[in-house]
């Protein structure tokens, strides 16, 4: 499990994360106690049916990458069809490549780009395969 923490204060999961029904109690029970606007809400998985379609990994490049970091990730689902990606990947990458890449222009003394020689950059320091 990755925790993301950044400077302001802000935590997230890289990914769901499986618990056993004690483990989720103790979770709801730590919330309840640190936040007063906490609530929890029951929601059913999406059944999904692969069926006769053929799935692929497509990797990610390095024009991948600087799209996710352009301004046109603001909207997942146009980039979704123009990248010819499902959200959750395009989300999930997000989640994992940005804030890595965001320490990465840090620690170098980079502003903020999405240059593509940056991220190629990057890539080759083996920060990200």
């Amino acid at each position: 499990m990755k925790i993301f923490v950044d400077s302001q204060g802000f935590v997230d999961l890289e990914a769901p994360v499986h618990v056993t029904e004690a483990q989720k109690d103790a979770i709801i029970q730590f919330f309840k106690q640190n936040f007063n606007d906490f609530e929890t809400e029951e929601v059913q998985e999406k059944e999904r049916y692969v069926g006769d379609k053929v799935v692929t990994n497509k990797r990610w490049t390095v024009k991948d990458y600087c799209l996710i970091l352009s301004p046109e990730s603001k909207n997942v689902y146009a980039l979704s069809k123009k990248m010819d990606r499902s959200t959750m990947s395009i989300r999930m990458q997000m989640g994992d490549f940005v804030p890595s890449f965001m320490i990465w222009l840090k620690e170098k003394g980079y502003a903020f780009s999405n240059d593509e020689r940056l991220v190629e950059k990057f890539m080759k320091e083996g920060k990200k395969t």
